[in-house]
């Protein structure tokens, strides 16, 4: 399943989070609120990051010159959150026109040769002048994405067409001395095309304990495709996105005080897929497992009539709601509900769950 490659490819990764579609204002401060609940930094480096996460994603607004849908190649914008050993990695990715290029180029060029302190002085020269780009600060905005990382800016251009290029960009953000991250822009490419012929629309990899939760509910709720859906729709899928979350936080093994997982969402041909993956202690897996394969192949009306007798039987609260939230989501759910159980050691399965609209 797709959970568990996933999981597998972001493994090294103590938090990652990734956007694909159509960008908003909206989404920033949405972005900013799982960040938060994703890491746990002082508040000096948070105060860093929401600034960087609101100038990156401001980026892709600002230098994206084209629909999606007029490009001669199949492409998708996207935002990327990555810590891995102590470093922060922000990527982004949107469509330019390949006349804009050089100037961008030129820009970015000319940061890599200077030190952090001569950055400072070409934002305040350039800040004067405000002659830098004609996209609403836009060369402002890369200059200070510089100084605030001390680190240059990674890019890349991949030709689409004769018109137009996808336009990489990735900033690299230390946490302290003695981070050992290592993330080429070249591994990020590769990720980007693997979720892009995927369909995923949203991915998150970490910790899944309750706080952390809501924030995906919302930034759920604020992708673009999802907004134009019509209300019924909304309502089965928020219903099924809270039960497979929170089947996550009932289920999920906690190692090191976190609750570690992995969530998707694939949209392809007007289906949503959602998924989810996480650690589970191998002697109670069969028991889900057979709770599951019980309820695989029944129609609506058994279904009903199985939750019925869920909620009026005698077992523990804590496993009665669990059990009516997973009949639920089979009622709810347009197509098939899928679960896997991969071996990850003597003691521990990867479990992965997945279900359609």
């Amino acid at each position: 399943m797709k959970a568990f490659r996933f999981y597998q490819t972001l493994k090294n990764d103590y938090f990652s989070l990734v956007y694909m579609g159509e960008f908003d204002d909206e989404l920033t401060s949405t972005l900013m609120r799982i960040q938060e609940t994703g890491t746990d930094e002082g508040r000096g480096m948070k105060k860093r990051l929401s600034y960087l996460i609101a100038e990156c994603f401001q980026n892709v607004i600002r230098h994206s010159d084209a629909d999606p849908d007029s490009i001669e190649e199949l492409t998708s914008k996207m935002f990327m959150m990555r810590f891995i050993g102590g470093i922060h990695y922000l990527t982004s990715v949107n469509p330019i026109e390949n006349e804009n290029i050089e100037k961008l180029k030129g820009i970015l060029d000319s940061l890599k040769k200077v030190s952090s302190e001569d950055i400072r002085a070409i934002y305040l020269e350039a800040l004067g002048e405000n002659s830098l780009s004609e996209k609403g600060g836009g060369g402002l905005g890369l200059i200070e994405m510089a100084r605030k990382t001390k680190n240059p800016v990674d890019y890349y251009f991949e030709p689409k067409g004769d018109t137009y290029a996808n336009f990489y960009m990735q900033l690299k953000l230390s946490s302290n001395e003695a981070a050992s991250g290592n993330l080429d822009l070249e591994e990020s490419k590769k990720l980007y095309h693997e979720l892009l012929n995927d369909h995923v629309v949203m991915l998150r990899k970490g910790d899944f304990s309750q706080e952390t939760i809501l924030p995906l509910f919302q930034l759920f709720e604020s992708n673009l495709q999802i907004k134009k859906e019509d209300l019924v729709f909304k309502k089965k899928s928020l219903y099924i996105l809270i039960e497979l979350l929170q089947n996550m936080n009932r289920h999920g093994v906690e190692i090191n005080g976190s609750k570690e997982g992995l969530f998707l969402v694939i949209i392809k041909d007007g289906k949503y897929n959602m998924q989810t993956g996480n650690f589970i202690y191998k002697k109670n897996a069969e028991k889900l497992k057979g709770h599951l394969d019980s309820l695989n192949g029944l129609d609506k009306i058994e279904l009903s009539k199985r939750y019925k007798e869920q909620l009026m039987s005698a077992d523990i609260e804590e496993d009665k709601g669990a059990g009516l939230g997973i009949i639920e989501m089979f009622r709810q759910s347009e197509g098939e509900i899928i679960y896997t159980f991969d071996e990850v050691n003597e003691q521990l399965a990867f479990f992965s769950l997945s279900a359609t609209l």
